[in-house]
């Protein structure tokens, strides 16, 4: 059952999952005061969160699996995979925020993981003006980009999945953004 929204809070609750895992929880919950509150059944305290767990592994993770991959990992293949085809020689690709290191088995390019905008910044400080080409792609989502200061005209928004954005960027453009906005 895959479920095409926007977010994945609103993909959650059409799936009725956190519905099943309260009422999963809530019943081990419950068996467990009760074995607390008659004392001659406490050394079955463990058994509530046991069948509890192996409620959960039946009935709520092998859907949930699924749903997450389409929801999370879904668009980030199709975006790493669109970055090492619209690559240009010499441009070099950029993952900005989380570590996925899927991108790069996705392009099929090398891959450059930043934790922060400050250290794009410092990277591109430190480089040699003679390597590499005039631009970037970016993987990354929309904060990241807001923190780079940059606006919509500062760059080429290729493609946008789920919660991630693939752009194309100056690197010039990068460098003024950072002293305008005193990213390092």
């Amino acid at each position: 059952m895959l479920f095409r929204s926007s977010t994945i809070g609103e993909t959650l609750r059409q799936s009725e999952l956190p519905l099943i895992l309260a009422i999963i929880w809530g019943t081990a919950g419950l068996a467990a005061f009760i074995l607390l509150w008659r004392r001659q059944l406490r050394c079955w305290l463990w058994s509530p969160n046991l069948l509890g767990f192996l409620a959960f592994l039946s009935f709520v993770a092998p859907p949930l699996i699924p749903l997450m991959d389409a929801q999370l990992q879904l668009p980030w293949r199709y975006l790493s995979g669109l970055a090492g085809q619209v690559v240009q020689p010499g441009e070099e690709v950029f993952v900005v925020g989380y570590y996925r290191y899927s991108a790069v088995y996705y392009s099929q390019r090398p891959v450059r993981f930043f934790d922060d905008v400050n250290f794009v910044w410092d990277y591109l400080r430190h480089q040699d003006s003679q390597t590499g080409g005039s631009n970037v792609l970016i993987l990354t989502q929309p904060k990241f980009i807001a923190r780079f200061g940059l606006q919509s005209q500062d760059y080429q928004l290729l493609s946008q999945k789920g919660n991630y954005q693939l752009i194309r960027v100056s690197k010039t453009v990068l460098a003024n953004q950072a002293l305008k906005n005193r990213l390092y």
